[in-house]
């Protein structure tokens, strides 16, 4: 490395290898170090052959891109001396979030991240109803990563996730989470299907205006139902079942029927 003509250089010898002449030779990152210049050539010659066998931990190397757009690359590199380079990150554990809820309305489900090498990661999550996500992230270690999902149709489901730590390593799928899509959840009556489940006059009001005024159907049929009869029907004996519920100490409504979604 010429020193005395190049000022980074100079640097770089005055500050990590603190040489003290000219010429100054560093032979194998510094293993090996003549100051002055020896007058024949056996002692470089010795201090080569001796670099040469010293035992030296092999290297592992492994690259990954990710491409930013705008004909713009992140290239990232790990370089592990004498050990793997690269630890897959292990599977995770099953995701978490509500059980039981209606259909249509967005339900958050939340994945636990953890990486041995602190790597940040990406996540897939298949939602057992058709809906696979495609890679998202990237997400920090040892952090949570919320996803938000919408169930169409009334039925059970099986959630689950798995990670990538973008440089080859795909972990398995998780452990499930499974979740119940239900439009009658508990006891019927939330005719107009208000997210707070109350049952009261506002539903009275729904079922009379769709029974006798042409007004919109009931959201879910199994929660109007209320009377509980076995052919699901929505009639006139809910919606006096609802009056002497509300107004004359009557019954609660009946338990919601799967059979009726």
């Amino acid at each position: 490395m010429v020193c005395d003509k190049v000022s980074k250089a100079y640097d770089r010898m005055d500050q990590d290898y603190n040489f003290a002449g000219y010429p100054s030779m560093f032979l194998d990152g510094g293993d090996e170090v003549f100051v002055g210049g020896p007058s024949t050539a056996t002692p470089v010659r010795n201090a080569i052959n001796a670099c040469g066998a010293r035992a030296v931990d092999p290297l592992d190397m492994i690259v990954a891109t990710d491409w930013l757009g705008n004909r713009k690359m992140k290239v990232r590199v790990k370089i592990g001396n004498g050990v793997p380079a690269n630890t897959a990150p292990p599977v995770p554990s099953a995701p978490t979030g509500p059980t039981t809820f209606a259909p249509n309305q967005p339900q958050n489900f939340t994945a636990a991240l953890a990486e041995p090498d602190a790597d940040s990661l990406l996540i897939q999550f298949d939602f057992g109803d058709g809906g696979v996500t495609d890679w998202l992230g990237p997400y920090a270690s040892g952090g949570d990563a919320i996803m938000a999902h919408t169930y169409q149709a009334a039925g059970n489901y099986e959630i689950t996730f798995r990670v990538n730590d973008r440089y080859g390593e795909i972990t398995d799928w998780s452990p499930t989470l499974a979740v119940e899509v239900r439009c009658c959840i508990g006891f019927t009556g939330n005719t107009n299907g208000d997210a707070g489940g109350a049952v009261d006059l506002s539903d009275l009001i729904y079922l009379v205006n769709y029974l006798f005024l042409g007004g919109p159907a009931p959201l879910c049929d199994a929660g109007a139902n209320i009377n509980g009869d076995v052919g699901c029907a929505i009639d006139l004996s809910d919606l006096i079942y609802l009056v002497n519920y509300l107004f004359l100490g009557g019954p609660a409504p009946a338990a919601c029927d799967v059979s009726c979604e």
